[in-house]
């Protein structure tokens, strides 16, 4: 029974370093009239974004399941380094460690065991996911 909650749970924690988090996240902080720190989170996004794509155009390493690819937007989607869902965790990590440190150790938390998932469902080697965790916690630094 373990065998088969592990994989689950481990494909499923990679959520909070998605996308659809980080952006339910925005509208929240927007809703709740915390509009600063939801543009901060929209400039974090874009910014991770840019460097990913940047870093991706220029160094290509495959993913530990290799993809194929055909078109330059494929190879920038297949390609390994830095891990996205990472470096989008660690910068919500951050971010909430510096306005609530509880919710920001637990954070921190998730987002290790995001980076961890994302080795065990075979999309990152370690060097991804530390590339990316690094990459979060300095732009997290760096914006205000």
């Amino acid at each position: 029974m373990l065998n088969k909650i592990v994989p689950y749970l481990m494909k499923e924690v990679a959520f909070f370093g998605g996308l659809p988090f980080f952006v339910l996240l925005i509208v929240l902080f927007y809703l709740l009239g915390w509009s600063s720190m939801a543009l901060t989170f929209l400039v974090g996004l874009v910014l991770l974004y840019a460097l990913t794509i940047a870093i991706r155009y220029f160094y290509f390493k495959h993913r530990p399941s290799r993809k194929d690819y055909t078109n330059i937007v494929e190879k920038i989607n297949v390609s390994s380094f830095p891990s996205l869902h990472t470096g989008r965790a660690f910068f919500i990590c951050i971010l909430l460690l510096e306005s609530d440190w509880v919710i920001g150790i637990l954070f921190l938390f998730i987002a290790i065991l995001v980076g961890l998932s994302r080795i065990y469902i075979r999309k990152h080697y370690l060097i991804d996911v530390v590339g990316g965790a690094v990459m979060g916690i300095v732009l997290a630094f760096l914006l205000p």
